[in-house]
């Protein structure tokens, strides 16, 4: 009998061992969870902050392709023939009249 009490008593202390076991091993599963839990909150945070950044740069890149569109007309508008007339009577030139040219034989700077 005694012995029997003896081995029921190991009995109860391998399952208690057991059982702490199992509880160790509950709170590292859980620990575990919480750890990569947070991680993918981190992560999702990150992503949709550069979501954000990644829109306000395309918006920036088409607001700078329009004006560089506008400062291309405004550069063919300046070089083209009506606003360079428009520019030269603005300085004072006179259009130049009775022009004389050169022949090819005639002596242009002689000694």
């Amino acid at each position: 009998m005694m012995n029997t009490i003896i081995q029921n008593g190991n009995a109860n202390a391998s399952v208690q061992a057991g059982a702490d076991k199992f509880v160790v091993l509950n709170v590292a599963i859980a620990a575990f969870t919480l750890v990569m839990f947070v991680a993918y909150l981190v992560v999702g945070a990150n992503s949709v902050q550069r979501g954000f950044s990644l829109r306000e740069a395309e918006q920036r890149m088409a607001s700078l392709e329009e004006r560089q569109e506008r400062l291309g007309f405004q550069v063919l508008k300046q070089r083209s023939m009506g606003s360079l007339e428009e520019q030269i009577n603005g300085l004072g030139y006179v259009p130049v009249e009775d022009l004389e040219y050169l022949s090819v034989g005639s002596p242009v700077a002689v000694r």
